[in-house]
């Protein structure tokens, strides 16, 4: 029987791995239903079922395709609610799918902290299979019990009836001699009526005979009782077999094949009684209890002994009488309990939580005279509760006399703190190991098999006798005699990988070779590999399958090839579509804002200078020098203006067509910073500005120098045009992170306006502005700035306060290291 067992998300690496290459699904979740641990198995299930991605983050109702269930949420609600009340139970579910029934047994496990449920595990196992073979066999038994009731309905007899039944149970007592080949009992059914005894491989081997040799009669067995027990033996079997007791149990010798007499405990019960409720079958099992029965003779030996030493041990040992009366206890269970206390029923120290169990096991050892041990809470003299791991043995005479108990106890109350999360992990891995539809099994680093799983055993049909301590993958993966060569487990022991195979072949017991796919990782203590364990499945199933689907996937193969065909066609076209729809909006807006300019900016100017220049030539005899002065001055600006126009026009409409060649190096910024500086030093001064170059640290940039010249010394030459007299702008650079720095032309100007700022930078916005003396722009250079630093991978943006001032920023890549 197995005992069920839990595990918490904090589980070891190694069961871990064995969990994700298990076939039942394991999942984890808090009162909350948020998830705490799933396996791979959970996950590709649930992602089929509800078809959305599992995520830690997401609670399991939260998921949409949980609504499809919703005839199931009644159901599922009770489910939880009885975990929540701390039950722990098995439900069946099953589950319609495209006209077929799929079957799951779900294990609802609550795990309990401090009297409380911690959270909730599921161990779901796929019983579609099994039911689907269980209904084919119940459909034959149910056709072949129809056609022989049919027959034999009016000719049997009572007596018959049962003597076919008696004849079952025979068949099925022999079965049940397969499963007590692996226990340590021997097993034995007894036949009253035909005085006939049928006994176990293990029941000779008890005796040191072979099977068959002993005569299976009630004379032969008494034979071998030894004289001076026969009496009590035979009284105990009389009083069973009349129904004052519910059991056959006695401890006696009995005679060996060699001669000696050897200690056995023999049990049994009556299996089938008649109508008149005598005997007629009684099965049991005997067990060697030689070496227990050795021990108790030399503890009874060496008892005086015992006193002297245990008086220094630093364990907790007390002996009693026959009436539990403490006779002897050592100095450390003194300091423990105290000695006012020894007077007081041992009941009055025992944890409240613990004392169910307890009294369970004490009344046991009185009753049945067997070994006490566990781990329990008890009070010390100072009112508080510590562990003890307690072992409690009845003192025995040889005569079968009960002479009192002998106790000892160690305090583990720091070392059952520091296990308590080992255990957990430890029995996680036994628990599921014992449940999964898995073969499972771990070698050591000999490549020796040191443990497998009930389902290896079922599925390669090998014993644990044939195959435990052996070189077990010499014969389950004997490939033509080449396993020191293509075993995967070498490659596990000797490269410290986990191996994956999806597809391979184990060998049975009967020389077939099963599809299987398995993972094997290694164990590691302490950096170095122990061993490995392995996980894995029949794939017949999936074989098939995948031979089906294989045959679907080549038929939609071709129309598959035909649809990439016409997509990538009709991406093709529409990335066309859209860079010439994109290229012409382009082109409309520079072709815009090329007659703007042209039609606004460029006439301006050249309507000044033709003015000015007619009233020369009329009126230049009568013109003072101070008016020709006058005048030349403006045709000069004028003609300037429209240079800086033409020249910027030109650079836009390179960098349009593509003409400007883009050649980054890598320079110091600060010293281009500077020539621009020493540059417009005299426009500033005629306007008593002052440049500041605020950089105290030199960092190299990788750019275009000629581009980033042409940037600063727009973004400069705008900040004077927009400064009063008696203003100041500043030039800083800061490292932005690790790969960018970010350039700053900071201004105690006029500012800008916000609704102007939104404007600024786009080739569809023409914004001129007038600035502090009247200065003229083109409206071009902010968006020639706005290019280059584009070309740059960077960024250019303004930040500014009407009548306050305004910063220019944009970012440049620092020194390429290559």
């Amino acid at each position: 029987m197995n005992t069920e067992i839990t595990f918490k998300p904090s589980i070891a690496l190694d069961h871990k791995i064995i969990l994700d290459s298990l076939r039942d699904s394991v999942v984890s979740f808090n009162k909350n239903l948020e998830l705490i641990y799933f396996n791979n198995s959970f996950k590709e299930r649930f992602e089929i079922f509800i078809g959305e991605k599992l995520d830690y983050n997401k609670s399991l109702n939260s998921y949409q395709g949980i609504k499809r269930f919703s005839e199931y949420f009644d159901t599922w609600n009770y489910w939880i609610e009885r975990c929540l009340l701390k039950e722990k139970f098995i439900e069946d579910f099953q589950y319609k799918l495209g006209g077929k029934y799929l079957h799951f047994q779900i294990q609802f496990i609550p795990i309990i902290k401090d009297d409380d449920v911690e959270y909730i595990q599921l161990i779901i196992t796929d019983e579609t299979i099994r039911h689907q073979y269980e209904d084919l066999i119940r459909k034959n038994v149910k056709d072949c019990d129809l056609c022989n009731s049919e027959k034999n309905f009016e000719s049997k007899t009572v007596e018959e009836e049962r003597d076919e039944a008696v004849e079952l149970l025979i068949e099925n007592v022999e079965r049940l001699q397969i499963v007590f080949e692996g226990s340590n009992d021997g097993f034995w059914d007894w036949n009253i009526q035909k005085d006939e005894i049928f006994y176990s491989k293990h029941y000779y081997e008890i005796l040191g005979y072979r099977n068959g040799e002993i005569k299976s009669d009630l004379f032969t067995w008494q034979s071998r009782i030894h004289p001076e027990h026969i009496d009590d033996v035979i009284e105990a079997l009389h009083s069973h077999l009349e129904g004052k007791t519910e059991q056959f149990n006695k401890e006696y010798k009995v005679l060996t094949k060699s001669g000696d007499w050897k200690w056995v405990l023999d049990k049994g019960k009556v299996a089938i009684r008649d109508e008149q409720n005598n005997p007629l079958r009684v099965a049991g099992t005997l067990s060697d209890i030689s070496e227990r029965k050795k021990a108790e003779e030399i503890l009874k030996e060496s008892e005086a002994r015992f006193v002297n030493i245990a008086n220094t041990m630093p364990l907790m040992l007390w002996m009693t009488d026959n009436k539990i009366s403490a006779t002897y206890v050592n100095p450390k269970t003194t300091e423990f309990i105290g000695e006012e206390n020894f007077a007081k029923s041992f009941k009055n120290f025992v944890h409240q939580d613990d004392i169910s169990i307890f009294s369970e096991k004490f009344r046991k050892l009185l009753k049945d005279k067997e070994r006490f041990e566990g781990e329990i809470r008890i009070k010390n003299k100072a009112g508080e509760f510590r562990w003890i791991l307690m072992q409690v043995v009845p003192r025995i005479l040889e005569t079968g006399e009960f002479v009192g108990l002998l106790g000892v106890g160690i305090d583990i109350t720091k070392r059952k703190e520091i296990e308590t999360k080992l255990l957990e992990s430890e029995t996680q891995f036994n628990e599921i190991t014992s449940v999964v539809a898995e073969g499972i099994f771990l070698i050591d680093s000999n490549r020796n098999l040191r443990f497998a799983n009930p389902e290896f055993y079922n599925l390669l049909g090998y014993s644990a006798e044939e195959v435990l301590d052996t070189k077990v993958f010499e014969k389950i993966y004997n490939h033509n005699s080449k396993v020191e060569i293509d075993c995967p487990i070498n490659k596990v022991l000797n490269d410290e990988v986990i191996v994956r195979i999806t597809h391979d072949f184990f060998k049975t017991v009967n020389d077939d070779y099963l599809p299987v796919s398995f993972v094997s990782s290694p164990i590691k203590r302490n950096g170095k590999i122990i061993g490995c364990v392995t996980a894995f499945h029949d794939i017949t199933e999936r074989i098939e399958a995948e031979e089906a689907l294989k045959r679907y996937v080549e038929e939609l193969q071709f129309n598959k090839e035909l649809m990439e065909e016409n997509a990538v066609e009709a991406a093709r076209l529409n990335e066309m579509l859209w860079d010439s729809e994109t290229r012409l909006k382009e082109l409309n807006a520079s072709k815009d804002k090329f007659f703007s300019i042209i039609s606004h900016d460029l006439r301006s100017p050249l309507t000044s200078i033709i003015g000015f220049a007619e009233v020369m030539i009329e009126d230049l005899e009568t013109l003072s020098k101070e008016e020709i002065k006058e005048f030349t001055n403006s045709i000069y600006k004028s003609s300037k203006n429209v240079q800086n126009l033409l020249e910027n026009l030109l650079q836009w409409s390179r960098i349009q067509t593509g003409r400007i060649e883009f050649n980054p190096i890598n320079f110091e910024i600060n010293n281009l910073i500077n020539d621009v500086i020493a540059l417009y030093q005299v426009n500033a001064a005629r306007k008593k500005i002052t440049l500041v170059n605020l950089l105290e640290k030199q960092y190299k940039v990788n750019a275009d120098k000629f581009m980033i010249d042409t940037v600063l010394r727009n973004l400069v030459s705008n900040a004077i045009k927009f400064t009063p007299q008696g203003g100041t702008i500043k030039i800083n650079v800061e490292k932005l992170d690790e790969n960018n720095l970010t350039i700053s032309i900071i201004d105690s100007g006029v500012g800008i306006k916000e609704e102007i700022i939104e404007k600024l930078f786009k080739i569809d916005s023409h914004i001129t502005t007038k600035g502090t003396d009247k200065e003229k722009g083109t409206g071009l250079g902010l968006i020639l700035c706005k290019e280059f630093v584009e070309k740059h991978q960077g960024k250019i943006w303004v930040e500014s306060k009407f009548e306050e001032g305004s910063e220019f920023k944009f970012t440049l890549p620092l020194k390429n290291e290559q």
